[in-house]
């Protein structure tokens, strides 16, 4: 024999269960908000496609940096994945020009094509001291990378709420 309590709480479930399913049906489908899918403007999809293509790169990067200056990673390897990188970040600009961003995105993605330029410098910055065999910690290539870490963060704050 089932308790009070237990009946309760299953009548609590099921009521709950078929409320919501019913919420889901009464919901706007066409006309209105469709639950099963919230597409981002273009515009928007681009740049969040970009920032996270860049933040994952510049994260790739600093790996094998710190590899390299451990002498876990070849300076061919190094340079290749720096060549390959820049390429990557060339592809990002055009993403960013070929967006066509309504004016209230243009600073977000002015500033953003500024941060990729700052990591092409950064990027730069790594080659050079690949190609030099210089394992050491330089100041100068922390500033360039905390120069690129800053203007992504101005343009993500530019970003329209």
């Amino acid at each position: 024999m089932a308790s009070k309590k237990g009946i309760a709480i299953t009548a609590a479930i099921v009521v709950g269960i078929v409320g919501a399913s019913f919420l889901i049906w009464l919901l706007p489908q066409e006309n209105g908000v469709n639950v099963r899918q919230i597409t981002p403007p273009p515009h928007q999809a681009v740049f969040q496609q970009v920032y996270t293509q860049n933040t994952e790169l510049a994260a790739d990067i600093d790996s094998k940096y710190v590899q390299w200056k451990n002498n876990q990673l070849s300076s061919e390897a190094m340079s290749a994945s720096i060549d390959e990188a820049k390429t990557t970040v060339g592809n990002m600009r055009k993403n960013l020009a070929g967006a066509s961003p309504p004016q209230q995105w243009q600073e977000s993605f002015g500033t953003y094509a500024t941060a990729l330029d700052a990591f092409d410098q950064y990027l730069d910055g790594i080659k050079s001291k690949v190609q030099a065999s210089d394992r050491g910690d330089d100041p100068e290539i922390d500033g360039l990378k905390q120069r690129w870490s800053d203007s992504v963060d101005r343009a993500v704050k530019a970003v329209p709420l």
